[in-house]
Order: structure tokens, then C-alpha cells, then sequence
């Protein structure tokens, strides 16, 4: 975000949806321009980025599942986590979109997409007036990836799994950015990785995979 804010950088990957624009602009402070690059998909991490659940160890289930309902139902309490309080954090404008307080930018509105249930919020300004009509629609034809609903468990093998996980960190943003001839740091990634386990762990994961019947 810096690097774009000071001109020191043109071009970034996100994840695409409706109305990334807007929301990528606010985050930047610039105008952009969106391209989608493939098919649109839904993987597993797609719906489990962010999970709202009951602890299993809550000592209150029935109220924790009480006030769960209340986030994916109430208008009113997605309205407040996703905007703060109309008048003092927002404003509705008369078209019905909802603003910045003149002079004020908005503390909340960059990280609404996280509450349960932002189906029942009201629009934010120059974003479509359908825009979770669109975001529905969007979803539901999104393509399933192949992986859809398996979910790998590393506990059986969490050193080497750490130990994979801390390679491909160090590589990542580095070849990712073209700050290293591509052949030469993917050959000496793929021989770090090797050295950590990488074998073992795709055995792993074929394994499991197999036997979650997907």
C-alpha cells in the first residue's frame, strides 16, 4: 500500500469480486484500473478466511449461538460493526448510500468485508446499488476448485510442516517480484524444500485427501 501511495509501484494481484475497484481505491487513495486474470473460482480458504464458530470450550454455547443469529440476522448490528454509528462515523446521503462524516474518514469500512453477514448492510457510496445481489450472483457461479472442502490436517506431521511453510516464505515474495532469475530460484527453492520434507508432506496430504471420499 505505501509503495502505490508514493508511485514506487503500478501493479499488484487481489482477489476479484464485485466492486474491488472501489474498495482497492479506498485503500490506495488513487484511481486503478481492475483486470480479472481466469475463471472465477471458490476454494476451501474462501470461505474459511474468516470464520465466526462457538469455541468448543465456551462456557456458554446456547448464548454464544444466540448472539451468532444476531450477526448473520440483525440489519441494525451488521450496520454498526461494518460503519460505527451513523452520525458520528457515517452518513446516510439522501440517494440512500451511506459516507463519510465531512472531514472524517471511515475507521471501519475497509475491514466490513469481515463481519458474518455483510449481505444486510447498507451501500457504501460509488459502489453499485446491487451490489450484493451481484456478490449472491457471483458467488454461486463461481467454479468449485478440485480441492473444494478438503482441508489438509498437519498435525501428524508439524515440524515438517513448519519447516516447508518457512521455505516457501522466504522464496515467495522473491520470485513473486522477479527479484531473482526465475529458473534459478525456483531450482533452489525446490531443493530447500526437498531438504525440509516436502515429500513427506505431499504424502501426507494424498493420504488424506483419499480418504476424505472428494
Amino acid at each position: 500500500m505505501d509503495k502505490v501511495k508514493s508511485g514506487r509501484l503500478f501493479a499488484y494481484t487481489t482477489k476479484y469480486k464485485p466492486g474491488i475497484q472501489r474498495q482497492e481505491e479506498q485503500l490506495m487513495g488513487t484511481e486503478l484500473a481492475v483486470v480479472q486474470l481466469g475463471e472465477t473460482t471458490i476454494s476451501t480458504r474462501s470461505i474459511t478466511t474468516v470464520q465466526w464458530t462457538v469455541p468448543k470450550n465456551t462456557i456458554s454455547p446456547e448464548l454464544s449461538m444466540q448472539l451468532l443469529n444476531l450477526l448473520y440476522t440483525d440489519p441494525e448490528l451488521m450496520n454498526l460493526l461494518s460503519y460505527g454509528v451513523e452520525g458520528v462515523h457515517y452518513v446516510r446521503k439522501e440517494d440512500g448510500f451511506l459516507t463519510n462524516v465531512e472531514g472524517k474518514e471511515n475507521p471501519f469500512v475497509s475491514n466490513a468485508w469481515q463481519v458474518p453477514n455483510q449481505f444486510l448492510t447498507d451501500v457504501w457510496e460509488e459502489n453499485i446499488p446491487d451490489i450484493w445481489e451481484e456478490m449472491r450472483s457471483f458467488n454461486e457461479a463461481a467454479e468449485k476448485t478440485t480441492d473444494y472442502m478438503f482441508r489438509f490436517d498437519p498435525s501428524g506431521c508439524y515440524s515438517t510442516y513448519l519447516a516447508v511453510e518457512e521455505v516457501y516464505r522466504r522464496y515467495a515474495a522473491v520470485l513473486e517480484n522477479g527479484m531473482v532469475p526465475c529458473e534459478e530460484g525456483i531450482a533452489r527453492m525446490q531443493k530447500e524444500l526437498e531438504t525440509a520434507g516436502i515429500d513427506l508432506l505431499i504424502e501426507q496430504v494424498k493420504l488424506q485427501w483419499e480418504e476424505s471420499g472428494l
